[in-house]
């Protein structure tokens, strides 16, 4: 039960929004989702306070949790962070954030926080473009080892183009006349390629902090004092985590004085996963010691006895011969495997990565090495950072390239310490959930031994839900086949006792809006062949040329072959995905139907969620193949064996609920408004010959369905 002075609050504010948006529509629906958000919330002392709330497309669920929980923070004197899946929508949410702020009648501060790799590094930069002449670079960085060449310039950490010369000139220059504020996405004067980004941002580790000439003005500081003296803070998942991983607290307020929002949650688990893993290159440690060796005598060449104790001495001898005799072991182990083409690996593809699995049986031997590795690298991170730090308090112009590049080598170091200590994992005692290691050799032939935990919800129950004051996590794609069974173990949530779920049905009457067509295709997609040929056939004669249409796949390589084998008339008004930008793509095909012309998009993932075509922009959503997850993917297939292991289903517990939740969100494609009509088709027979496609279906939204029909029998 609302208190009756929270139900007043809320529909003032409510009121207000109505006021300042003449379009705002109130659903009942929404007000639900606002009820079920303030009971949890308010809930008493040693109640939970975290709720999943499912929300379907039309809800308003931005505002279904911003005006709750905004009055809920303020009530109780904490901080809103709200938390989206990227970067884009972080800039989404700032508005409504705004709008409900204003009709609550308060006066509140809105930061939106961003990593480190986001804002520009003035000292980086002006290293870069030659102002600081007396700065000598270590040549540390993953631009020199991967381009292997020699940098002409000795702050570039590799070749640098003239266009990467004139981008920093230009953002420098920018910067000094203060028309730019460094935050890199809002530069679009100049393209800044991906090594470029890296060389003109830095790590914390590369920080100076105080100690950097740059301080005063410096993007990134600017932007952490709009955070701590902010009360509502936007973040992205990245930004979260790796606050999490370091132990919160750091890039974001402490989780005990915040009521956390997470948005299109259902991303969580697999961000997670991601956060918490780690990774080292098995081909370059040599040039990367010799670059620690070379930062850490120039650290005790400035600092002198006084600022290096024997005990320091000691530890980077030690710890550098430690990683000399270990990472070349590891590597002689290693990379034959690469070679060899057992179960659990698949074969190199031209230009692709090519990726193995490495088996507890392959890497167990090698624990000697791992273990030395782990505590080498430990102790080095240690010893260089307490020089980074006191480098830095010199203020010496002679340490602002020294500082950088001992940044760069603790962010390596504490790289293979985190590998390291992740593939510790013994089975035999170990009753964590397993960690998948692999390797990758990249398209430029570097190597890198990758390990990940197959879950994190037990890294996000303990640093996350158990510290937190509140939390709302919210999404259309939380539950599986009818329960939140699936999301609240993959989050942690099931750690917990008393943690809430809700499912709200949609504002639309989805059975009138659209139909839900699966044909009786006589090819399985397991037969790649002939089901290509069956695809294009029906493309053929389902697509009308005339209207917008939104076609999805399961892979590129799919995707390609289609458009390749399509008929010319159609291929002539079909772009796919990778032709062009994104969001080039989408202005192009809204255009187009705008002209009174139709257009198809051939699309993956990127396509199946968070993109709005609305009306004639997207008549006909196809699907083209059940979206499972690829089996060869390192981490899923070491979750699959250990499900397997247990007793348990890997393909019920697993990799259903991956396709379950991929079909709603492309399913979702195509009714996003009131107004909105049309058709929905996936070319996939073992939704009707399959035990599993016959449960997909029953729990999809409740479209109005036309299963089974032929070729044959429409063209009659």
């Amino acid at each position: 039960m609302i208190d009756p002075e929270r139900a007043q609050a809320l529909g003032a504010v409510l009121a207000g929004i109505a006021a300042e948006r003449p379009g705002f529509v109130r659903r009942k629906v929404q007000d639900r989702m606002i009820a079920v958000a303030t009971t949890v919330l308010e809930a008493p002392e040693g109640e939970a306070r975290i709720t999943g709330i499912e929300a379907p497309t039309g809800v308003g669920k931005s505002l279904g949790y911003l005006v709750p929980s905004l009055l809920s923070a303020q009530a109780h004197g904490k901080k809103l962070l709200v938390v989206t899946a990227t970067v884009a929508l972080q800039q989404q949410v700032v508005p409504d954030i705004e709008t409900v702020i204003r009709a609550s009648g308060r006066d509140l501060k809105v930061a939106v926080v961003k990593g480190r790799g986001r804002y520009l590094c003035d000292r980086n930069a002006r290293l870069l473009s030659g102002e600081d002449p007396d700065q000598g670079a270590l040549d540390f960085g993953s631009g020199a080892i991967s381009d292997g060449m020699e940098s002409p310039s000795s702050n570039w950490p590799f070749r640098p183009s003239l266009a990467e010369r004139d981008a920093v000139t230009a953002m420098v220059d920018a910067r000094r006349s203060g028309t730019w504020d460094g935050d890199l996405d809002t530069w679009s004067t100049t393209d800044l390629s991906a090594r470029l980004k890296g060389a003109v941002t830095t790590s914390t580790s590369g920080c100076a902090g105080q100690a950097c000439a740059r301080f005063a003005r410096c993007p990134v500081m600017a932007a952490k004092a709009k955070t701590w003296t902010a009360d509502v803070l936007v973040a992205n998942l990245s930004v979260l985590l790796t606050d999490l991983a370091m132990g919160g607290g750091v890039l974001l307020p402490s989780m005990s004085e915040s009521i956390v929002v997470v948005d299109e949650a259902h991303h969580l688990p697999g961000a997670a996963v991601a956060a918490f893993a780690g990774s080292m290159s098995l081909g370059d440690h040599g040039k990367r010691l010799k670059s620690v060796e070379r930062a850490t005598a120039a650290a005790a060449q400035l600092l002198g006895t006084s600022g290096v104790t024997p005990a320091m001495a000691m530890k980077l001898a030690d710890g550098l011969g430690g990683l000399r005799a270990n990472l070349p072991a590891l590597g002689r182990a290693l990379l034959p495997l690469l070679d060899s083409r057992p179960d659990t690996g698949h074969p190199r593809v031209y230009g692709q990565p090519q990726v193995r699995r490495v088996a507890v049986n392959e890497w167990a031997p090698l624990a000697i090495e791992l273990d030395a590795v782990h505590e080498a690298a430990k102790a080095l991170t240690g010893v260089v950072e307490k020089l980074r730090k006191k480098a830095a308090e010199t203020g010496s112009p002679r340490a602002t390239a020294l500082v950088r590049d001992l940044g760069m080598a603790e962010d390596w170091l504490d790289g293979l310490r985190r590998v390291a200590k992740l593939v510790q994992y013994d089975p035999a005692f170990d009753t964590r959930p397993p960690v998948a290691v692999w390797l990758e050799r990249g398209a430029n032939g570097e190597v890198t031994l990758h390990a990940a935990p197959v879950t994190a919800a037990a890294m996000l129950a303990s640093t996350l839900w158990e510290q937190c004051h509140a939390a709302i996590l919210t999404s259309a794609t939380l539950s599986t086949f009818g329960t939140f069974d699936h999301f609240a173990s993959a989050t942690g949530l099931s750690r917990l006792d008393g943690v809430r779920f809700s499912s709200l049905p949609s504002p639309f009457d989805l059975a009138s809006a659209a139909v839900l067509s699966v044909p009786a295709m006589r090819a399985s997609p397991t037969d790649n062949g002939a089901y290509l040929t069956e695809v294009v056939a029906e493309l053929s004669s389902r697509v009308d040329p005339g209207e917008g249409t939104l076609v999805l796949f399961a892979s590129g390589a799919l995707m390609r072959a289609v458009y390749d084998a399509l008929p010319e008339d159609l291929r002539a008004i079909t772009t796919k995905q990778g032709d062009a930008p994104v969001q080039v793509m989408l202005d192009q095909h809204r255009s187009t139907v705008d002209a009174g012309s139709g257009h198809m998009l051939f699309g993956l993932a990127t396509l199946a969620e968070g993109v709005d075509l609305v009306g004639r922009y997207n008549a006909h959503t196809v699907i083209v193949k059940l979206p499972f997850p690829t089996p060869d993917d390192p981490v899923l297939a070491a979750h699959a064996e250990w499900l397997e292991s247990k007793g348990v289903s890997p393909f019920g517990a697993l990799f259903l609920p991956a396709v379950f939740r991929k079909l709603v969100q492309s399913c979702g494609r195509l009714i996003r408004t009131d107004t909105d009509r049309g058709r929905i088709t996936i070319l996939d027979n073992r939704l009707l010959t399959k035990p599993y496609g016959r449960r997909l279906l029953d729990h999809l939204p409740p479209y109005r369905r036309d299963l089974g029909d032929t070729r044959a029998a429409r063209a009659a």
